[in-house]
């Protein structure tokens, strides 16, 4: 729809449920971006490759599609506040990404967060052993992990 345009901002009402397949891929020069309170669906690849350095997933959301938000270079903080069950290949190549909150509805987490290399810390709405769970040993820095019943825990550098 959008793709590669030189939009600087999407900003969306409540009214629209879904985002399209590659709808804002290649936008780099979409620096904000709000998601209304309806939105329930991401398309794969929606917004690769924009320029938006905070995001907020509000909790309407149900799907967020492979690669939805990958190579975003200036991403530094994602806020996951959706009912999403899985992330897969998702945040991927975001270099300056320091922060993530994942919620505890996630049970699947598959190729998401590589070489994102500033990351540091990450929120999870669910205890070590959803964690566990998950299957995530580490990332290509130390990153702390702070669980919702207090307790956090230091994942090891590993390599990618």
């Amino acid at each position: 729809a959008f793709d590669r345009t030189r939009i600087t901002s999407a900003v969306f009402g409540d009214s629209l449920k879904t985002i399209g397949e590659s709808a804002f891929n290649n936008c780099s020069n979409i620096t904000v971006l709000e998601l209304g309170n309806s939105i329930e669906s991401i398309g794969k690849w929606a917004f690769t490759n924009c320029g938006v350095t905070n995001l907020y997933l509000p909790s309407s959301l149900k799907e967020l599609s492979m690669g939805s938000f990958n190579n975003c270079g200036d991403l530094k903080e994602v806020f996951i506040a959706a009912k999403v069950t899985e992330l897969s290949n998702s945040f991927n190549q975001c270099p300056r990404l320091e922060y993530i909150s994942i919620p505890g509805s996630v049970t699947k987490f598959s190729g998401t967060l590589r070489y994102c290399e500033s990351l540091t810390r990450i929120d999870f709405g669910g205890n070590l052993n959803d964690w566990n769970a998950l299957g995530i040993e580490g990332f290509a820095n130390e990153v702390r992990v702070f669980f919702a019943d207090s307790t956090s825990m230091v994942l090891p550098k590993i390599e990618q």
